[in-house]
């Protein structure tokens, strides 16, 4: 399968075994999952897989960074969750560990290490050193890639260092089969989401963090047009009114009071 379906495959598997019951969770969780749908094909070298993986990962790394800030200005309770049971030196060890094993991953041969338990079981510990609630999203994620690539004709070393491949055999990587799932599960992802996902809070916190901003943005944008306009309505009219108001007065008699003089 291609990056973008794995991608969503993981997404769909974690979600719909975890049903993340918190907005941090969720985010990160979600996140997770996708990164290990797409992580094991980074042994794909030069091929058109090892590129688009690349993007995704781009896509990733820019989510990862959007959601960093939606935690900073929205307090959505990521960095509190991550924090609670972890502490800045296993993160900056957890990430250390993950990224070397990335390297490692990125020179050997496609479907091997990569494409393993034991590579499974290695990053799972990275992950669980550096945000412990998601390493079971991240792993869903990956067990998920190593499935569904034995549907395909090419061999995958799941026992590796063991050289015994498997496979199903039944289709291309790239075919038709592929899309169709794709968009299955690109569909599925988002049905998840909306339906069994807290958003709620999300529509809040971010309404919360907007609103008031925005109140006062648009009101300082408009308050001085609106009220020239408004002045500039009635005080003809309310002017006019006023004079033929006086000027009828006069014309018709005497100014009150004067009958007593």
């Amino acid at each position: 399968m291609l990056g973008r379906t794995h991608f969503f495959i993981g997404i769909t598997t974690a979600l719909a075994i975890f049903e993340p019951s918190s907005l941090p969770i969720l985010v990160a969780g979600t996140g997770a999952a996708a990164m290990g749908g797409i992580l094991p094909d980074i042994d794909a070298g030069t091929s058109g897989a090892s590129r688009e993986t690349e993007k995704i990962i781009g896509v990733c790394t820019a989510a990862v960074s959007l959601i960093i800030l939606a935690d900073y200005f929205f307090h959505i309770g990521i960095y509190q969750s991550l924090m609670s049971r972890s502490s800045t030196s296993r993160v900056i060890a957890g990430i250390a560990a993950f990224l070397l094993l990335c390297v490692i991953g990125r020179r050997t041969h496609h479907r091997s290490f990569m494409h393993s338990f034991a590579a499974m079981i290695l990053f799972c510990l990275c992950v669980n050193v550096i945000f412990p609630q998601i390493t079971c999203y991240f792993a869903a994620g990956y067990l998920s890639h190593l499935l569904t690539d034995l549907l395909n004709r090419q061999w995958e070393l799941l026992l590796w260092p063991s050289k015994r491949g498997f496979s199903l055999k039944m289709f291309r990587s790239d075919g038709v089969v592929n899309w169709l799932m794709f968009v299955a599960f690109l569909c599925t992802s988002v049905y998840l989401i909306l339906v069994f996902s807290p958003l709620k809070p999300l529509a809040d916190a971010i309404t919360a963090g907007i609103k008031p901003k925005l109140a006062a943005a648009v009101t300082a944008a408009i308050k001085p047009k609106l009220t020239a306009a408004i002045t500039a309505a009635i005080k003809p009219k309310l002017t006019a009114a006023i004079t033929a108001a006086v000027r009828g007065k006069m014309s018709g008699g005497s100014l009150p009071g004067s009958s007593f003089i």
